[in-house]
């Protein structure tokens, strides 16, 4: 089996009306997904982080790097960890983040077809000793600073209502900070009075046993009164803490260094050596790859060295979270999974839904390969861009 041609595929909702919260990255750049077409009718998908890059980036890689290496070419021997000499691709002046992302959506198109000729998902291919079922925890807590936190009681009190394993949260986003990529190049100041009053409001509601998460975004200053933050959230139980600081390791080892705190780290994180480097602070108690930025053999590369934690970072309900679950479950030391309770209009729901949240757990419905279904017309209808490479 051969693959024929590359589809790019640019699926952005324009008119979605107001959201109730901040839209995260991809309302406002789209999603990026790969489709592998193969000469005997056998397709594949994967989806390309959109916070690496534009369209026009993500398919002039494709056209003109990846499509040489991979059309044509049968799809035993497509392999890139081995037989695809990388080094030479790293050498021309594109982005490592951005090919690292190119690279882990052809790894999860190749898994989708392997996963189909088999007639297996693509966890048991992974792994054949997989769990059965995966921890998920609930990730939203969005507003804006001209909103009262008390707007999002509503939303922790659902979801413990609804079994999940715990919430996460962020601190209130200024309206002029809505891009991710700003927030993090220039984080905004984090009103921690509100913050920490909303934080013992919710531990009152719900009680000591539901678990409490917050993302605070690289958001704090790198000075030693920033432990005080820290402490805080120890005494309140929080179950992890989400990238504190700014992404410099020298900082975290720094900061960290009499921390009792859970921490979790690495959603940004594109290759095996970024993950490593993590390891360096050994304050970092959580690992958090996202296998549509990070390829999946170099996130089970990681996974295999002692002690390691994984919690996959997973903020869409799209294709990576597919890919992600799949993932989550032929890892042996991944035991939670995040999962986003934001609540979009319909016409974001590009993907048939083929999984279910029992309580804590995310059942995967057994189908061959990723268990990718498209909504045809609601994808047709928000396509901004298709481009086929052949």
């Amino acid at each position: 089996m051969k693959i024929l041609n590359l589809e790019i595929i640019w699926f952005k909702v324009k008119n979605y009306g107001k959201l109730e919260f901040p839209p995260p990255n991809f309302v406002l750049k789209g999603f990026y997904i790969l489709r592998i077409n193969t000469d005997q009718g056998i397709c594949g998908f994967g989806e390309i982080s959109s916070y690496v890059g534009n369209f026009n980036q993500i398919q002039n890689i494709f056209t003109n790097i990846f499509s040489p290496i991979i059309i044509n070419k049968k799809i035993s021997i497509i392999n890139f960890t081995k037989n695809i000499d990388l080094r030479k691709i790293y050498k021309k002046n594109i982005s490592k983040q951005i090919l690292n992302a190119a690279i882990s959506a052809i790894i999860q198109a190749l898994l989708d077809i392997k996963g189909k000729i088999n007639n297996k998902p693509v966890f048991e291919l992974l792994n054949s000793k997989k769990k059965l079922n995966l921890k998920a925890y609930a990730s939203g807590g969005l507003i804006y600073d001209d909103e009262k936190y008390d707007k999002l009681l509503d939303e922790v009190l659902e979801c413990k209502q609804k079994g999940f394993f715990g919430w996460k949260l962020r601190p209130s986003i200024p309206r002029s900070f809505i891009s991710h990529q700003k927030r993090i190049k220039h984080p905004p100041k984090i009103n921690l009075t509100k913050l920490k009053k909303f934080c013992l409001k919710i531990r009152k509601n719900v009680g000591p046993n539901f678990k409490l998460m917050i993302d605070l975004g690289c958001r704090l200053d790198d000075t030693i009164s920033s432990k005080k933050i820290l402490d805080f959230f120890y005494e309140l139980d929080f179950y992890f803490i989400e990238e504190p600081f700014k992404r410099n390791i020298k900082t975290y080892k720094k900061l960290l260094k009499h921390s009792k705190l859970n921490i979790a780290a690495g959603e940004n994180t594109s290759s095996f050596y970024e993950l490593n480097e993590l390891l360096l602070c050994k304050k970092i108690n959580f690992f958090q790859p996202d296998s549509n930025l990070n390829p999946i053999p170099e996130i089970i590369k990681f996974s295999k060295k002692s002690g390691v934690k994984i919690i996959l970072h997973n903020w869409t309900k799209s294709i990576s979270m597919y890919s992600n679950f799949h993932l989550g479950l032929a890892l042996d030391n991944c035991k939670l999974v995040e999962y986003s309770t934001l609540k979009f209009p319909e016409e974001f729901d590009f993907l048939k839904k083929n999984y279910l949240i029992e309580k804590d757990k995310v059942i995967l419905k057994r189908i061959n390969g990723l268990g990718i279904e498209l909504n045809n017309e609601i994808l047709n209808r928000h396509t901004l861009y298709k481009k086929i490479i052949n």
